[in-house]
């Protein structure tokens, strides 16, 4: 069933069981139109009805539904009535002899009737060729023993191709008089033949206004498309996501040919490019949205462009402005397009109104395809996703959009900004600008280099909008901390967080991180440790860095060891206060059955955690195990994800003379810098793989550190592609007067500076007195 034809702008192509299942939000009016139909009694003067609504309403739809009520549903009328459906533009029809001929045209279509009749009309001469036309059609309808149901669609198409004032009198005498025939039309807004009271048909229809559809007709009309099509995913998110079906019906004014576009997004979702999916969205719609402004009139369309390009509700003045037109003829055209429901009175000043597009989808599509420029258009692009989304879904799907873009290269890194930009502007919540901003750096320690340069767009930005937002001054603070490396301008936009939200809990821990490890002031860390934990004392990251200050400021290794066995009790997630106390009990308490069992529990905690392995590597070496032993770890160790702050170059000083224990661990340091280019610790992790090489040939022999070297696969190698020179020149010297001037003084370079390393040394906590 997903297969069936959404047939948005031709309702024939769907079948009639389908049509009528799908056909909900109008069915009100279909019923009273049946009403009508049923009640025209043979002898009497019929009643003639007119539906009237804007393009999209549904007005070619609720004709054919007309017809396959008729047809399916109603067998009593069904033996009266004969359905005669027009097609949707009439153009044979250039006087009323014409369409007397379409109406027989049509009934051969509907009735399935052999036999030529047209010709013989054609050869007649031109003064009897009306009248011959409409006996023959009359003549065809008798011959069925049935009434004619003509459904005509554009009816003012006829009336004014007729433009004949005695011809559209002779055809309303006819209609009036002829119980045989019964006319429903449809149009897009009532014309002067029907308002106008010198005009034939003034009064003559019983006329049926078409309405956007309200939320719950719309919600309506979503879940039966959902049915009938056999959608169950789509019917989980009509009954579910009520905001983002607010969204779809403020995009579409309850257009029901637009809704029936978005349902598609419902059935479908947005792929992973929602940009293109947006964007052919408009794309399909632009000849509708085309033929809505052409089809007005030269001073409409310079209205319809000022209010378009305003976005919000405009007042007349606003637009008398815009197109320099007199505010009384703004007045007046308004009225005509409220009328013709292309532009909506929303609420304003209790004297004035304001106006706007009827519904906001053809606002951005206008809007989209007015502006040339990428940022214009990315602007316009993020309102429609805001419009779409709630608050987490938006943020999710922007910076998913962002981030998955830049990677692939679907916008250079400006645009990818721009789009950033835009996106914290249009969020227009708090709650969105903060969901947006923790899509690119979260309250803990970020990693991607790229995504906090985004963040930094995104934090300022939100500090613009609100300078008084403790969440954005606190990312900024993670901005500065993590991409400046600047921690007295980090912990004063920590400061400035918890000055605006004493509470922020995030906000304390990371001013008290900062002023212990990275400033060393040892009275403010303290004192924001303290506060933090009075705010939530089972914060138990908080506690662990407490207990690090602890033992790295002040020496208190006893209050250190409470706070971290405190955390390693109560914490689900207990590997780091396990690890810290291993190396607490190992170095500063100098308890290694203790370190030891520590250190095991960490592992137990988490066996993806490097750190407590190597931990347990250098507390045997210190007990004079056998090389094998503690090698075999550091291996296991470096082999695992990387960590950070962990202290890679213990590697040197427990396998940097073993080129077995070197080889095993290179590929692995080259796969992650090769994948990871944006992360913090790339230059640390990259160092040491470095050095490790520079190692590996000073055991083996530089050719064979290249030989190595080339048996990586070569993705994994390219970070480190220098090396080639590097070792021919280790092998032969005279090899840097083969290279360019600046690559030669770059290889010697980097020799020197590998020269200098020594061999390493195990980083041990600075001691301080209480």
């Amino acid at each position: 069933m997903n297969s069936q034809p959404y047939a948005l702008y031709n309702p024939a192509m769907l079948p009639p069981e389908q049509l009528l299942a799908e056909f909900t939000a109008r069915r009100a009016t279909l019923v009273r139109i049946i009403d009508v139909i049923r009640n025209n009694q043979p002898g009497h003067p019929p009643q003639h009805a007119l539906i009237c609504g804007p393009r999209g309403m549904g007005k070619t739809t609720i004709l054919w539904a007309i017809t396959h009520t008729i047809n399916l549903q109603e067998p009593a009328l069904g033996e009266i009535w004969q359905p005669v459906p027009f097609d949707e533009e009439s153009r044979r029809v250039g006087d009323l002899a014409d369409f007397w001929m379409e109406c027989i045209r049509q009934w051969v279509a509907a009735t399935g009737f052999h036999g030529d009749i047209i010709d013989p009309l054609l050869d007649l001469p031109p003064d009897r060729i009306e009248d011959a036309s409409r006996e023959a059609f009359l003549g065809l309808v008798d011959r069925s023993g049935k009434r004619a149901l003509l459904l005509v669609d554009n009816i003012n198409d006829v009336f004014r191709n007729l433009n004949d004032r005695e011809a559209l009198h002779r055809l309303r005498a006819t209609l009036m008089e002829e119980d045989r025939l019964m006319l429903i039309g449809t149009c897009v807004e009532l014309s002067d033949e029907v308002t106008s009271i010198e005009k034939p048909f003034f009064d003559f229809f019983r006329v049926f206004e078409l309405k956007p559809l309200t939320f719950d007709e719309m919600r309506e009309c979503l879940d039966a498309l959902a049915e009938v099509r056999g959608d169950a995913e789509a019917r989980k998110a009509i009954e579910k996501r009520e905001g983002g079906l607010r969204a779809i019906h403020l995009l579409t004014g309850g257009n029901p040919r637009l809704v029936k576009t978005f349902y598609r997004l419902i059935k479908e979702g947005l792929h992973r490019d929602i940009r293109e999916d947006l964007e052919k969205l408009l794309d399909e719609f632009t000849p509708y949205f085309k033929a809505i402004v052409d089809a007005m009139s030269v001073q409409q369309q310079r209205i319809f462009d000022a209010v378009a390009l305003a976005w919000n509700p405009v007042e007349v003045a606003h637009i008398a402005r815009q197109t320099r037109l007199a505010s009384n003829q703004v007045s007046s055209q308004l009225r005509a397009m409220v009328k013709s429901g292309h532009i909506t009175p929303v609420a304003g000043h209790p004297k004035k109104k304001n106006y706007m597009l009827a519904d906001r989808f053809s606002n951005v599509h206008y809007l989209m395809r007015h502006g040339r420029s990428a940022r214009v258009r990315f602007d316009w692009f993020v309102v429609m996703v805001r419009l779409l989304f709630e608050d987490d879904e938006y943020a999710k799907t922007m910076a998913g959009l962002v981030k998955e873009s830049v990677q692939e290269g679907g916008f250079c890194w400006d645009e990818a900004c721009g789009l950033v930009a835009n996106a914290m502007d249009r969020a227009e919540s708090p709650s969105a600008r903060k969901l947006l901003v923790g899509q690119f750096v979260t309250a803990r320690n970020p990693e991607n280099i790229r995504d906090l340069l985004l963040a930094e767009i995104a934090c300022g930005k939100a500090l613009e909008i609100n300078p008084e937002d403790a969440d954005a001054h606190f990312k900024m603070g993670r901005v500065r901390e993590y991409l400046d490396r600047n921690p007295e301008k980090a912990a004063a936009s920590y400061g400035e967080a918890v000055r605006i939200d004493p509470a922020h809990l995030d906000a304390w821990g990371a001013l008290a991180w900062v002023n212990h490890r990275l400033l060393h002031n040892t009275k403010a860390a303290e004192s924001a440790y303290l506060k933090a934990l009075e705010i939530k004392p089972e914060a138990w990251w908080i506690r662990t860095n407490y207990g690090s200050f602890l033992q790295e400021e002040t020496a208190r290794y006893e209050e250190a060891e409470r706070e971290f066995r405190k955390v390693c009790e109560n914490d689900p997630e207990p590997r780091g206060a396990w690890f810290n106390l291993g190396n607490l009990l190992k170095s500063f308490l100098h308890r290694p059955e203790e370190a030891e069992a520590a250190y095991r529990e960490s592992i137990k905690a988490d066996d993806q955690y490097a750190p407590p392995v190597m931990g347990l590597a250098l507390l045997y070496r210190e007990q004079g195990k056998d090389a094998s032993v503690y090698r075999e770890l550091a291996i296991k160790a470096m082999n695992l994800p990387p960590y950070r702050g962990f202290d890679l170059w213990s590697f040197f000083s427990l396998c940097g003379d073993d080129p077995d224990s070197i080889r095993a661990v290179l590929p692995v340091f080259a796969r992650w810098c090769g994948k990871n280019r944006d992360h913090f610790d790339l230059p640390m992790v990259f160092g040491c793989a470095f050095s490790l090489w520079m190692r590996l040939a000073n055991l083996l022999g530089p050719m064979s550190a290249l030989e190595f070297l080339k048996s990586i696969p070569e993705t994994d190698r390219e970070p480190f592609g220098d090396l080639e020179d590097v070792f021919r020149v280790m092998k032969d010297p005279s090899h840097l007067h083969q290279l360019a001037p600046e690559r030669a003084r770059f290889i010697a370079e980097l020799l020197e500076e590998q020269k200098r390393i020594q061999k390493p040394k195990v980083k041990t906590s600075r001691k301080k007195s209480p």
